[in-house]
């Protein structure tokens, strides 16, 4: 028997004020993250750059983070931010830069076009 999947959406730290408004901001960011993870099924160092990408965002703990960063940003363009700060940290140079970011982009369109719910504008 295998070891329960650990939750891959921690809880949010900061004030109680902080983490209130955060939690509203990530939820529905949250689930195009998760469908854009189980959609990314390139297997190039793009994809798998997507992959930590994702990863990352979906592990930001910090209130204050999604506070800053999320309020009237498409999931797409949230990732672009943190890829762009990442490769301003020297941790992913600008060629892959530019092609994850398209790739973000791209993801998040095929995502999106599937969906007829209310969080299809994030």
């Amino acid at each position: 028997m295998s070891a329960p999947a650990a939750d891959p959406i921690p809880a949010l730290t900061g004030t109680h004020d902080q983490v209130r408004q955060a939690e509203r901001l990530r939820s529905g960011h949250i689930a195009t993250l998760l469908d854009m993870d189980r959609n990314n099924t390139a297997t190039n160092a793009v994809g798998s750059a997507v992959a930590k990408l994702l990863h990352i965002a979906m592990r930001q703990q910090q209130a204050a983070w999604w506070l800053r960063y999320a309020p009237g940003r498409q999931t797409g363009d949230l990732l672009a931010e943190l890829a762009g700060r990442l490769a301003a940290d020297g941790r992913m140079d600008a060629e892959m830069l530019r092609m994850v970011v398209q790739e973000v982009h791209r993801l998040r369109y095929r995502v999106i076009s599937g969906r007829t719910d209310l969080t299809l504008g994030l």
